[in-house]
């Protein structure tokens, strides 16, 4: 099956710009936000259910990548956890409703956030130096040449907030 290319203003995508569709994130800041890349990344979060995981890529004692079966219990493992803390009546904690609203107020909410808590510090690190998300929720998938690229890369994507879970 053949694809058209990801456009945006009617001009396809250049492969330069697919550079930042991993290990990247905007950055809000007063007035533009700055493209930050973590090539040296080795994680990934995973939203499942309004909470937000930390997983990493690679088995640190041998250095090799996981298997897809590490990674399948692992992912259930979170899913489980996540729906379990959901039914008991611990709702997820977070600011990812914060990340919808208008990029200053964004920013300024941002930068308090990081002045509260080391762990707010590392929980955000978390998030924006990871190579990707992978989100486990039913209702989250892309459509078929719905512009996904096009939010990533340049914004728009106003989602349902994921909050970080401890």
């Amino acid at each position: 099956e053949k694809q058209e290319p990801g456009k945006f203003k009617g001009k396809p995508f250049c492969m330069r710009d697919y550079s930042y569709a991993f290990n990247s994130v905007r950055v809000p800041l007063p007035g533009k936000d700055a493209l930050v890349s973590y090539p040296r990344s080795t994680h990934v979060i995973v939203l499942v259910a309004g909470h937000i995981y930390h997983l990493e890529v690679y088995n640190h004692e041998t250095g090799e990548i996981r298997s897809v079966q590490e990674f399948f219990n692992v992912l259930t493992a979170m899913k489980e956890q996540a729906l379990s803390s959901n039914r008991s009546g611990t709702p997820p904690q977070g600011m990812g409703s914060l990340t919808c609203g208008e990029r200053n107020q964004w920013a300024a909410a941002r930068a308090e956030l990081l002045t509260h808590s080391m762990k707010n510090n590392l929980n955000l690190r978390y998030v924006e130096e990871a190579i990707c998300a992978l989100t486990l929720d039913v209702d989250a998938s892309p459509k078929p040449q719905s512009g996904d690229m096009v939010k990533c890369l340049l914004g728009g994507a106003h989602t349902k907030p994921h909050p970080v879970s401890d």
